[in-house]
């Protein structure tokens, strides 16, 4: 039984750790690798904890139902930790170019397009290459699954929702968190904001 149970933590537990870490920009490998190693780690001090107990004969009735729950109880407190420590992690975008589709606005249809970074601008590759200085970015900002990039150009305000490429809602939310960040951070490096 406590081998079943112990099985679950690490085929369920496991599943949760690698979605959040993918979810986050994470290799989901790495972390479910950690969730194994933390799992199984935790199992041995569960499986070596009622041997510490007194072999008093009131003792070891104690004993035995510690030694029945420290397993699943201490290898479900080490995915709890990894989940704790997982779930407030922003979203990480590596790279400096990133698939996106670009929401029609207006009389322009929506597109595929890739949102690449430059040393001073931003480029939107699509059917039409559109380059933003950093200087004429007003914000970006994530908009539940949109990164929402709005500039100052010759013809007014202009602003584009861009949706990051992503296997799920969570996924592209995340990324979309990642990139507005990532551009506020250059903003407030280059532009001094």
């Amino acid at each position: 039984m406590g081998i079943a149970i112990l099985l679950a933590i690490l085929i369920g537990g496991g599943g949760l750790v690698h979605r959040m870490a993918r979810e986050r920009g994470r290799s989901g490998a790495a972390w479910t690798v950690l969730h194994v190693v933390a799992v199984l780690s935790a199992s041995a001090v569960g499986l070596w904890l009622p041997a510490l107990l007194p072999k008093d004969n009131l003792l070891l009735v104690a004993g035995s139902v510690v030694a029945s729950i420290a397993l699943p109880v201490v290898a479900a407190a080490a995915v709890l930790v990894l989940v704790t420590i997982l779930a407030p992690l922003a979203a990480r975008v590596r790279g400096d170019r990133f698939e996106m589709y670009r929401m029609s606005a207006g009389e322009r249809a929506g597109e595929t397009c890739a949102l690449a970074f430059a040393p001073d601008a931003l480029t939107l590759e699509g059917a039409e290459r559109e380059r933003i200085a950093w200087a004429v970015i007003a914000c970006a900002q994530p908009d539940h699954e949109c990164l929402r990039l709005e500039w100052r150009s010759t013809e007014g305000p202009m602003v584009a929702l861009l949706v990051p490429t992503g296997e799920s809602s969570a996924v592209r939310a995340r990324a979309a968190e990642g990139l507005a960040k990532r551009i506020e951070g250059t903003l407030a490096s280059r532009v001094g904001r």
